[in-house]
């Protein structure tokens, strides 16, 4: 942490962002994690049963309500991480979309602006995110902070700031006031306090970059917040050819977003895709008994057998259990199914051990195992393998992952597909008919 100077961070990276090269495939990245995390948010908004937030200007994505602009932040974020479904970046070492993006159309709709200007104001606190997820992410997690939490809002801060006085001091009073503020930890993985944790880093950043142009006093660097939690990590060497993350080309270009298969932990995607694939060519009968993975993946489970929703979302043998029995859909995430008996007793019976190695590049793999034991009580190891696959989103994708549970989803793609060349209004009317939608799937149920 002491060899880096605090003009590098984060105003540079701010500065650097803004001048580079607007990518059509870093464009539609963002474009499509837009679509992403709306269909996400709207799934858990409509889901909820929570009481009116005050009454404003600013849609909730999906509801009738409107609310104030930073209740309605809070609100959008809130549901659009709810469920762990919404979309991740590696080099953020987080949910950069759940945080950013609600901020970004709040900023747009507080002081003016079209989804071009969203656009924008996402692409740099996307990459003020991933600076601090590239640098600092593998530091953080053995200090129990959670990274969505602390990089999200540090680099809602910053693009807050950059958006309303464009002044590297203002940046730097931004980060420093949210640094101090931010409060998330690992604890509360496998809880509401989660998205709840992550929801109030959103708004914590959008109050400190507005609040810091008119500050007189220069506080302590931001860099003084993070020294005592995170180590400094010179080259990062995971990205491979582009151990730089900024400077040549933004990290949304560099590498894509994760557009996640499961409302659970992003870690258990490759798992789960390849179990459900083992499952369609399984005897009848067949279950499995161990599963082999590595170490980051035996550690995201947190939960061998999960007693609440939230729980499931970080239990690998629940999940493993729920894919081979049903395949996993949000079906499987509602209290009846988390109690059912036969889920829960092949849960309790799956052993779940580590391969040695690790991951340090896309180019790396590691081989695991899943033994299925047959109705002949024999045993059969399925090589299952880890890493070596970079994400590649894509727009049908999106479409496919939201239809079967929001009407709007093509709506929404539509929408996102041409976001750059979107108004004001275009955005104001997608959100009334959103609510619209919303109203009418209300009443159809009364």
């Amino acid at each position: 942490m002491t060899s880096i100077k605090p003009e590098d961070l984060p105003a540079a990276v701010c500065d650097g962002a803004e001048k580079l090269p607007q990518s059509d495939k870093a464009t539609e990245d963002a474009a499509m994690v837009l679509a992403d995390v709306l269909g996400c948010a709207i799934v858990a908004a409509r889901r909820q049963q929570q009481p009116q937030p005050p009454a404003g200007s600013h849609p909730v994505w999906g509801l009738p309500a409107r609310s104030a602009p930073g209740d309605a932040l809070m609100l959008n974020v809130l549901h659009a991480h709810l469920d762990d479904w919404d979309p991740v970046h590696y080099v953020s070492a987080g949910h950069p979309a759940a945080v950013l993006w609600p901020l970004a159309t709040c900023l747009m709709e507080t002081h003016g602006g079209d989804p071009a200007d969203a656009l924008q104001i996402y692409l740099v606190a996307h990459e003020v995110m991933c600076v601090l997820g590239a640098r600092f992410g593998d530091s953080l997690a053995p200090t129990g902070r959670h990274a969505t939490t602390l990089f999200g809002g540090l680099a809602a801060a910053a693009a807050t700031a950059w958006w309303i006085s464009r002044t590297p001091e203002a940046i730097d009073r931004a980060m420093s006031l949210a640094g101090t503020s931010l409060a998330g930890t690992l604890h509360g993985f496998g809880s509401d306090l989660k998205p709840f944790q992550v929801a109030n880093a959103a708004r914590v950043g959008w109050q400190a970059g507005q609040f810091a142009p008119s500050l007189s006093a220069e506080p302590a660097s931001w860099l003084t917040a993070l020294r005592e939690l995170t180590a400094y990590r010179e080259n990062p060497t995971w990205l491979g050819d582009h151990p730089q993350v900024f400077g040549a080309a933004p990290a949304a270009e560099l590498l894509p977003s994760h557009i996640k298969h499961y409302p659970a932990c992003a870690y258990f995607d490759q798992t789960l895709s390849q179990i459900e694939r083992l499952r369609a060519t399984a005897t009848r009968g067949t279950r499995p008994v161990r599963i082999a993975v590595p170490a980051y993946i035996r550690h995201a489970s947190r939960f061998p057998l999960p007693d609440t929703v939230p729980q499931a979302r970080f239990s690998l043998p629940y999940l493993v259990a729920y894919a081979w029995l049903e395949g996993l859909s949000p079906a499987a995430f509602t209290q009846t199914e988390i109690n059912r008996p036969d889920v829960r007793a092949l849960a309790r019976a799956l052993a779940v051990g580590t391969v040695d190695g690790e991951l340090s590049t896309f180019a790396d793999t590691l081989s695991g195992a899943l033994t299925v034991l047959g109705r002949d009580g024999r045993e059969t190891d399925h090589e299952l393998v880890f890493g070596g696959v970079r994400p590649d989103p894509s727009w049908s994708a999106i479409t496919g992952k939201f239809a079967p549970f929001v009407p709007d989803a093509s709506q929404i793609v539509d929408f996102c597909r041409a976001l750059p060349s979107r108004s004001g209004h275009d955005w104001d009317v997608l959100q009334r008919n959103l609510a619209r939608r919303s109203r009418v799937q209300v009443e159809r149920k009364s």
